[in-house]
């Protein structure tokens, strides 16, 4: 029995669905990738009775050698290949049947699975394996305490417990023959981390292997309508240095509240680099349904991203205007800056505390619905009201080996950073935008990753990989002063103090120029109370049995009153609670 979940367009999963070794299995196989803009690349060996298809980005590299590998290598051969890119793939194998699947290195695009008796589903969202007859749809509480806790899904968890994340370089076999399933990890995040031994190595290197990682996915410049999301920080400015006379060709957008930092600092780079430049701003009318917008971001990241911000519903009217076929983004660049890798923030003589103490920090600073909230009185649901409990364990056992191992304190943070926020929530938060444009992250490029991770931490704590490119590359956006601190790159410490001081106090007197970019704890207390208050004391909500009702009020009324921020919390809430209509309703 065959069940099939495939566009009508696409004819190389077709392929696929149709090949009789599949049929003869005697289990249902769904291979539902839900892929867009990016191609699927086809690749085939009649002789060895195998496909291939990689959907994503995958740069220097061909799907054909990856298969030429794979016979004659298999089941390691995906070991000593250094595929770059954000990509997800299959393989057929006719001959042996079997059916593989893998992620890349970094798990940049999701690959979700189900596997029971008689079932086997693959898919790039889950919503196409919750729509197939038959499929387990219970609830994984834990997924949730997740998200009560640090506000997005930790490790391999979804919000369905039959349904799993493959985790990033991995390999998952299904033999179709005997229905059973393995995995094999081909490639280790530990890998990239630099464990003793010469700490001498200078800037120059990091700096040329960032520019290769902004020319491998520039190349088709000349044919691909390029953008970039372009603020007035340090990250995407260094992508811009890095594109050096190819940004004539490039569109850069910026978002914001007008008069803000980065719509006038992004302006300045734009002319000084000559790009198309548009700044996009967040007025009134961004803020009239809110409800629609948290649906929208619950029902486009399959319930993984929650309403924490509202600039999402301004950049995605952006995108309907068709500006550009690719977007370049400048996650990742915290990698470079551990003293700023929301949320996994590292700070100066880190390595002179215990690993386990180090930990400890990182949860409370992950754990962005605020230590104060006492999930106890706030929780009727058992599981839930041990979130903290059980979200500290899950990701305790889950960095426990990267602790014995030997790493910096400081790396330990940006390990966290990469495997969990990254991958997890920016991940997340970019599928949002993925069904209009490809994105393509250059910071996120493990030849890179690994050469920065080997500098002496101070050469990596607050920028100074950045600067030292910019200073390089494109000199002239140097002048430009950096929205985070008011001073010019070139600053010296002295002034960056200086400026840095005088740029808060005027940034909360919302003075032009300084101005953030969002308000958003502000429009969410104004703009958004009704319908936060509409959603999670709804009769249907409170139903669940989630909430105690009366707690619930008491820190929804400090958080309106401005006594207390909530702001996270009440996004997950909300995020949660859609995801339940949406999804499981």
């Amino acid at each position: 029995m065959l069940h099939r979940m495939l566009p009508e367009t696409d004819q190389n999963f077709g392929k696929v669905a149709r090949l009789q070794s599949l049929e003869e299995s005697g289990g249902i196989l769904a291979s539902t990738f839900a892929w867009r803009n990016p191609e699927t690349y086809h690749a085939a060996s009649e002789q060895a009775k195998c496909s291939i298809f990689i959907h994503g980005e995958l740069y220097d590299l061909k799907p054909k050698l990856i298969l030429e590998d794979y016979i004659n290598q298999r089941p390691a051969f995906l070991n000593h290949l250094e595929a770059e890119g954000a990509f997800a793939g299959l393989i057929h194998d006719r001959l042996n049947s079997k059916v593989h699947i893998f992620a890349d290195f970094f798990g940049l695009e999701n690959i979700f699975y189900y596997y029971d008796n008689d079932k086997f589903a693959l898919s790039t969202n889950i919503k196409n394996i919750s729509a197939i007859p038959g499929i387990d749809r219970t609830v994984d509480m834990e997924t949730l305490a997740s998200f009560w806790n640090f506000g997005f899904a930790i490790n391999q968890q979804t919000p369905f417990k039959e349904i799993k994340l493959l985790p990033p370089g991995t390999l998952l076999s299904l033999d179709l023959k005997n229905w059973k399933l393995a995995h094999h990890t081909y490639a280790n995040l530990l890998d990239l981390f630099h464990f003793g031994g010469d700490d001498s190595q200078d800037l120059a290197e990091p700096v040329r292997l960032f520019q290769h990682a902004v020319n491998i996915r520039t190349s088709d410049y000349a044919s691909t309508r390029l953008g970039l999301s372009l603020s007035g920080g340090l990250d995407s400015r260094a992508i811009l240095s890095a594109i050096g006379e190819k940004s004539a060709k490039l569109t850069t957008y910026t978002l914001g509240l007008k008069k803000c930092a980065d719509e006038i600092l992004a302006e300045k780079m734009a002319a000084i680099c000559n790009t198309k430049h548009t700044f996009v701003p967040i007025d009134q009318t961004a803020l009239e349904d809110f409800e629609s917008l948290a649906q929208t971001l619950v029902y486009h990241s399959d319930g993984f991203y929650h309403p924490h911000e509202s600039t999402e519903q301004v950049a995605l009217n952006y995108l309907a205007s068709d500006p550009f076929d690719i977007m370049l983004r400048g996650h990742g660049g915290e990698i470079a800056k551990y003293s700023l890798a929301y949320p996994f923030q590292s700070f100066r003589g880190m390595d002179d505390h215990s690993s386990s103490d180090i930990f400890d920090h990182f949860f409370e600073r992950a754990s962005l619905a605020r230590q104060d909230i006492d999930f106890k009185k706030l929780f009727i649901h058992p599981v839930a009201q041990e979130s903290q409990f059980l979200s500290y364990n899950a990701m305790r056992h889950s960095i426990d080996p990267v602790m014995k191992s030997g790493i910096r304190n400081c790396d330990l943070g940006i390990y966290l950073y990469i495997d969990q926020w990254i991958r997890r929530q920016v991940v997340s938060s970019l599928s949002l935008f993925r069904d209009k444009v490809g994105i393509r992250m250059p910071y996120m490029d493990r030849r890179f990753i690994r050469s920065l991770l080997s500098l002496d931490p101070k050469r990596r704590y607050s920028g100074e990989f950045q600067r030292r490119l910019v200073h390089d590359l494109s000199p002239d956006l140097e002048k430009v002063p950096d929205s985070n601190t008011g001073a010019p790159l070139n600053a010296g410490k002295v002034e960056v103090f200086m400026k840095d001081k005088l740029h808060s106090v005027l940034r909360k007197m919302g003075i032009k120029g300084h101005r953030h970019y969002t308000e958003f704890q502000e429009w969410q207390r104004k703009h958004f109370r009704d319908a936060i208050q509409q959603i999670l004391f709804s009769e249907r909500c409170l139903d669940r049995n989630y909430y105690d009702k009366k707690a619930l009020e008491g820190i929804f009324q400090q958080h309106i009153s401005g006594k207390n921020n909530y702001s996270h919390f009440f996004g997950t809430a909300v995020g949660i609670e859609l995801w339940h209509r949406l999804f499981v309703d």
